[in-house]
């Protein structure tokens, strides 16, 4: 009885010390074709029937970039991601998104956007309570 004691309050006292609100990850994918590049070998085609399937170039107002962001804490109202493409270094582009009980998001740079910026080349993700930044992650090139 006294381990399961000591076992629930060693859980109280870890949870108790979180570190509060913290962008967790962020991941991207460039799409430019109904099946990507490095997913092709697996889903061109079937060996069992032989099927054969081609990947194709999307729409350009498709083509883009996703960046999925994940993240944890309380009071976060705003999500923001920040970025600059290779095509025009000197300019940085928002999105901003307002979560509800939500914690990831995807962002995407597609269309004219992409097409005449090109790829994302520095981003920053950062969370938000009012006016107040409470959390960022930045990729190595912001």
């Amino acid at each position: 009885m006294r381990q399961l004691f000591l076992w629930f309050s060693c859980i109280a006292i870890l949870a108790g010390c979180s570190h509060g609100p913290a962008v967790d990850a962020v991941w991207s994918k460039t799409r430019l074709m109904t099946i990507p590049a490095g997913e092709q070998d697996a889903f061109l085609s079937d060996r069992a029937s032989g099927l054969q399937t081609e990947g194709k170039f999307l729409p350009p107002d498709q083509q883009g970039e996703e960046f999925y962001v994940k993240w944890h804490g309380d009071k976060i109202d705003r999500v923001k991601f920040e970025y600059r493409q290779v095509k025009a270094p000197d300019k940085f582009f928002t999105q901003e998104y307002r979560p509800q009980s939500q914690r990831s998001h995807v962002f995407t740079v597609t269309g004219d956007t992409y097409r005449n910026g090109g790829s994302v080349s520095g981003w920053r993700a950062s969370l938000w309570h009012g006016e107040q930044l409470v959390a960022e992650m930045k990729s190595s090139l912001w």
